[in-house]
């Protein structure tokens, strides 16, 4: 997204509003960026083609001016939230990075401790990677792609693996299988977490269904609640809607007594 970089800055009584070329295409009416706060100043992105917005400088759309006598305010935020009962530490500060420079992009991990603890991860160059105890990295698994997200073991021996544009898939040796692609009539545009039941069912993720991987930025400015939980049936080989209208949905797990799921959202 080709969005302006200039900083925003006070005209009086107004409120600077940006956009870009692209963003034209997919925004639908102004949204606040939480990040984009100047005081009491609110930032807004609004569709370049928009009658309703005068420019300010010209160029294409790419600053406007809201036509309003006030600065926007913010709402009241109410009070803080109380602070964790959990003691300080600094734990993290004891953290050893595995695989720096090594890998592109890990999204996720999985621990195979009935293995004797080999870690696998995916990464955006294609591959499933995998570093042994003694600290040595293999490429385990070639899959192809540069969208691989989440992954998960499943009963079979082979590895469920999210690729953000193509879907659910399964990877076994020499083998790459698009488990689904579509669910309900409807594309999966952006699988990103799975995990696989006892009984062979897959919960995964999609995250989006406006935005694919590559324009997940896009999703955060417009808020949006496209999100799903989807499940895949191994013994029909099609996939469900579980829950929908979720904002940005990511992470998911399964309960050990597998009596409920948790899923995270992004935003929202």
């Amino acid at each position: 997204m080709d969005a302006t970089h200039e900083k925003p800055t006070s005209t009086g009584s107004s409120v600077l509003l940006y956009s870009s070329s692209q963003c034209q295409c997919f925004l639908r009416w102004p949204l606040l960026v939480q990040q984009s706060i100047v005081g009491d100043e609110v930032v807004l992105l609004v569709p370049a083609n928009d009658a309703g917005w005068s420019h300010q400088h010209g160029g294409g759309g790419r600053s406007r001016v809201a036509r309003g006598p006030s600065h926007a305010r913010l709402p009241h935020r109410g009070s803080p939230p109380p602070s964790a009962s959990y003691p300080p530490n600094n734990l993290l500060q004891q953290l050893q990075k595995l695989g720096e420079g090594q890998l592109s992009g890990p999204e996720d991990v999985y621990v195979d401790t009935a293995g004797g603890g080999t870690l696998y991860t995916a990464t955006r160059d294609g591959w499933l990677r995998r570093i042994q105890p003694n600290g040595s990295w293999e490429h385990w698994r070639l899959v192809g792609g540069t969208a691989l997200l989440g992954i998960a073991p499943s009963a079979d021996g082979s590895m469920l693996v999210c690729d953000a544009d193509k879907g659910l898939l399964r990877v076994e040796e020499g083998r790459v299988t698009i488990l689904a692609s579509r669910v309900q009539g409807s594309t999966i545009r952006f699988a990103d977490a799975v995990v696989e039941a006892s009984d062979g069912t897959v919960y995964f993720s999609d995250s989006s269904t406006r935005f694919g991987f590559s324009q997940w930025f896009l999703d955060y400015l417009e808020a949006g609640s496209t999100g799903r939980l989807l499940k895949y049936e191994p013994s029909t080989g099609k996939a469900s809607v579980l829950l929908d209208n979720l904002a940005f949905a990511n992470g998911v797990a399964l309960s050990q007594d597998e009596s409920f799921l948790v899923i995270c959202e992004s935003w929202g």
